[in-house]
């Protein structure tokens, strides 16, 4: 239901990411030697590959999460649009 905010925060996490990311390198480079921060940001990345599997893999239905625009069993509004209307069919 929340698809424009949740893209929204994906947009403004990779140009968080991207401007920290930069910086920290630069400090990496400065500090020690490019051969260091690459060896570092790789280590990063491996061991934060297990959490990002962990999210990838997960069906929602497992939390009891359901597809946008379903209702909940127990809803009384016939008025919610479902993915099946058309815009000359949908409740409006």
């Amino acid at each position: 239901e929340r698809r424009g905010m949740a893209l929204g925060l994906m947009n403004i996490g990779l140009g968080v990411g991207a401007i920290t990311f930069s910086l920290i390198a630069h400090q990496l480079i400065m500090k020690f030697d490019w051969r260091t921060a690459y060896a570092t940001f790789g280590s990063d990345a491996l061991l934060s590959l297990p959490v990002l599997v962990a999210f990838l893999f997960n069906d929602p239905r497992d939390k009891g999460h359901l597809p946008d625009g379903a209702l909940r069993p127990n809803s009384q509004s016939s008025r919610r649009f479902r993915p099946s209307n058309t815009l000359g069919t949908g409740d409006r």
